[in-house]
């Protein structure tokens, strides 16, 4: 028996919708890696009634992911963070390789300093928590993606 004209695109239609519906079924789980991503407190200090805390994550999934976060919290709420970090994300970068933690200083009139020689690029960099002002000096950004006047 032969199938032509629109018969045989409805049937080549149908083969392949069966065949990916199996392939998605098998590929899908291969794909999903539990604890893919691993966390590691690289920075933590307190000022100001904050706490505040350096987390860098690295995750290896289909394609490696690395970013350290700066959370901020009331002191408060500093034992839960410990454990699991939690409050705002106040700056958020690709280190781009770079392993050295950003140092966190105060400097004087509710004023906060970080500071790090080299990212890759910016996700969040936020001037200003609760009475708290944020000031950044970051040595060079490969890949520019915040405007100069922040987020």
């Amino acid at each position: 028996m032969k199938i032509e004209g629109w018969k045989a695109w409805i049937v080549s239609g149908a083969i392949v919708l069966v065949l990916g519906a199996g392939l998605a079924s098998i590929v899908r789980p291969v794909l999903y890696i539990p604890d893919a991503c691993l966390s590691d407190t690289v920075a933590t200090t307190s000022l100001f009634g904050a706490k505040l805390e350096a987390v860098y994550t690295n995750c290896d999934t289909l394609a490696k992911d690395e970013s350290v976060r700066v959370y901020v919290s009331s002191v408060a709420e500093g034992a839960k963070a410990a454990k699991n970090p939690s409050g705002e994300v106040i700056f958020d970068y690709d280190p781009s390789g770079n392993q050295t933690a950003p140092s966190i200083e105060d400097v004087g009139d509710h004023k906060l300093l970080i500071s790090i020689s080299e990212v890759s690029s910016i996700f969040v960099q936020k001037r200003r928590w609760h009475d708290i002002s944020i000031d950044y000096r970051i040595g060079h950004v490969w890949y520019p993606s915040v405007p100069q006047g922040g987020r």
